[in-house]
């Protein structure tokens, strides 16, 4: 008798896969809202995975994002997932990883990416199927608690840095509306033009269609929250989160150089948890650190380590892989979409 079922589907019901997701312990990036801001930000198809017990009841869920090269037929799949499948038994977690990578198997996908962002936990089953891998570590803390024990758990240091930002007089103000979205953008740019400058690794920004689409997919849905750290009038600093189930997720934050004096990064992340917690959020994960990140020194003598790990979060390792399934398509597929970039 079969164990498992697992059911694939181009589309799905929103408000019933949501109910699943929260009764499976998911976060943010196993919403239908999260799926579809993906699928458009990478021009793909949002494919909603079920797994089933013998019982028909289903005990893990996730989506991943198709994308397919076509040439009259289909010729170059790949399937990516951002996050491991949400299940309320960590086994059933793994189980799924184990029916994705069967069902691309079954279906000719080329190429199987599959992360463990804002899921760290039995991610190891991702290098155990035979991903060509890297680790990658998230820092994750308890919120569920009181504003004076989330206090006390900081470290000296940075209980400092956020009285520093509050004697400089910097404002904090969660705010909405695309032209704010579009201020935070341009803090970006900024950032990156500076770190750049300096040497320092840092993710270009996207375009301002993604920004749209973040306004129109996380902020409007309520999913999506923005912070603006003001020094008089001026933006400083800037953080983007998601929220769902209780699960907070720290996504995108920059600064400027005056942002950085005044502390402001520290104090917009002691304002963003307390907001949470108030709200009634227990967790609260402020991303990762991947191993690509540190050019080869140890993870605890990474500067965003330090930062990350002064609120006293626990430091999860994990993994973030890609898995060739179809060599030959993709040797074909690689050699011309470079002789097309050379054209």
């Amino acid at each position: 008798m079969t164990l498992y079922k697992l059911s694939v589907s181009t589309q799905v019901n929103p408000e019933d896969w949501d109910k699943d997701v929260i009764r499976l312990n998911g976060n943010s990036l196993h919403t239908y809202t999260w799926s579809c801001y993906s699928a458009e930000n990478n021009s793909a198809t949002p494919l909603y995975f079920r797994l089933k017990d013998k019982s028909e009841n289903i005990i893990a869920v996730s989506f991943g994002l198709l994308t397919e090269k076509k040439k009259g037929i289909r010729f170059f799949s790949s399937l990516s997932f951002g996050s491991m499948a949400a299940a309320s038994i960590p086994d059933n977690t793994r189980v799924m990883a184990y029916e994705i990578h069967k069902y691309c198997k079954n279906n000719n996908i080329v190429v199987l990416s599959m992360n463990s962002f804002g899921t760290p936990c039995e991610s190891d089953v991702i290098p155990e199927i035979g991903f060509s891998s890297s680790r990658r570590w998230e820092f994750v803390l308890d919120i569920g608690i009181t504003e004076e024990e989330l206090w006390e758990k900081l470290h000296s240091k940075k209980r400092n840095l956020i009285r520093k930002g509050q004697k400089e007089g910097l404002r904090v103000v969660n705010e909405k509306g695309l032209d704010k979205l579009l201020k935070f953008r341009q803090l970006a740019v900024d950032t990156y033009e500076r770190k750049t400058r300096q040497g320092i690794p840092y993710p270009a920004p996207g375009e301002n269609s993604i920004y749209n689409r973040m306004q129109k997919h996380l902020v409007d849905s309520g999913l999506g929250r923005l912070y603006l750290t003001y020094s008089d009038d001026q933006v400083v600093a800037g953080a983007f989160f998601v929220a769902f189930n209780k699960q907070v997720y720290y996504m995108l934050s920059s600064a400027s150089d005056t942002g950085l004096k005044m502390a402001a990064p520290d104090l917009i992340l002691w304002t963003s948890i307390t907001d949470y917690q108030k709200e009634g959020c227990t967790l609260f994960n402020f991303g990762g650190l991947s191993e690509g990140e540190l050019n080869g020194s140890p993870l605890e003598q990474s500067g965003l380590y330090h930062f990350k790990h002064r609120f006293s979060p626990q430091v999860y390792p994990c993994f973030k892989g890609k898995l060739i399934l179809r060599p030959l398509h993709h040797r074909i597929y690689s050699f011309v979409k470079k002789l097309k970039s050379m054209t």
